[in-house]
């Protein structure tokens, strides 16, 4: 589990852990503040999972927009 460090401290699922150890086990657990090339090296991924999870809800629904092509740009039409 992720949790930001604010919030921490209201995360009432503490698995047998101290309160001091639930600390450290959720900060080395963490992508905030941590280098994405170091996160992503860490969960031997080349693509974060969040973008991964994106990019196949996407094709899953489909892109349900058209696109028109005018002399003034672009209209998108759904």
């Amino acid at each position: 589990m992720v949790w930001h460090k604010s919030c921490l401290a209201r995360i009432a699922v503490f698995c047998g852990q101290s309160s001091k150890a639930l600390s450290d086990c959720a900060r080395r657990m963490s992508i905030f503040g941590v280098p994405l090339k170091g996160h992503l090296d860490d969960q031997h991924r080349k693509v974060p999972l969040i973008l991964e999870k994106c990019v196949d809800e996407l094709q899953r629904r489909g892109l349900k927009v058209k696109v028109d092509e005018h002399k003034g740009g672009e209209t998108l039409h759904e």
